[in-house]
């Protein structure tokens, strides 16, 4: 694994992102009834896994959940959201990617992360098991922004 020498800030990661609530299980009955939360209330949360079998959020929540997330973008269809960052060079561009595949794989849900034009990052969130967004998507996200915040992005 590519290790980011610039300024020892791969562990203000690990710390700005800890602790994690405990482990819980989706309920297969569950609805998508969250209410909107701050920036900070999602950093603090940790994904629960989802095997389908829940709603995906609205349309109309999302777009309000994003108020507290303004760089990220709700896709047309309402079925994920994106953010990109241009980086100053190859190896940011790689040591931040590799830094949201750790916070990702902590919280087991997964981003797709794009790499272009040697320091272009694009990260992109949808529940795959529902077809669409769920509290897991934001979290993730408010927790991908906490990152960006400690690089200076």
């Amino acid at each position: 694994m590519l290790r980011v020498v610039e300024s020892g800030w791969r562990q203000d990661f690990h710390d700005t992102l800890k602790p994690f609530v405990p482990f819980k299980q989706f309920d297969s009955r569950m609805k998508c009834t969250m209410e909107v939360q701050s920036a900070t209330q999602l950093t603090a949360k940790k994904c629960l896994p989802c095997e389908g079998g829940v709603e995906a959020c609205s349309l109309d929540f999302s777009s309000q959940q994003l108020n507290a997330l303004p760089e990220w973008q709700l896709s047309e269809d309402g079925k994920s959201i994106a953010r990109v960052w241009k980086l100053k060079n190859f190896v940011q561009a790689v040591g931040l990617i590799n830094t949201i595949a750790e916070v990702a794989e902590v919280d087991q849900h997964h981003p797709n992360l794009h790499l272009t034009d040697y320091r272009k990052v694009r990260v992109e969130l949808t529940t795959h098991a529902i077809g669409g967004l769920s509290e897991n998507d934001f979290i993730l996200a408010a927790k991908i922004d906490s990152i960006a915040r400690v690089v200076g992005l």
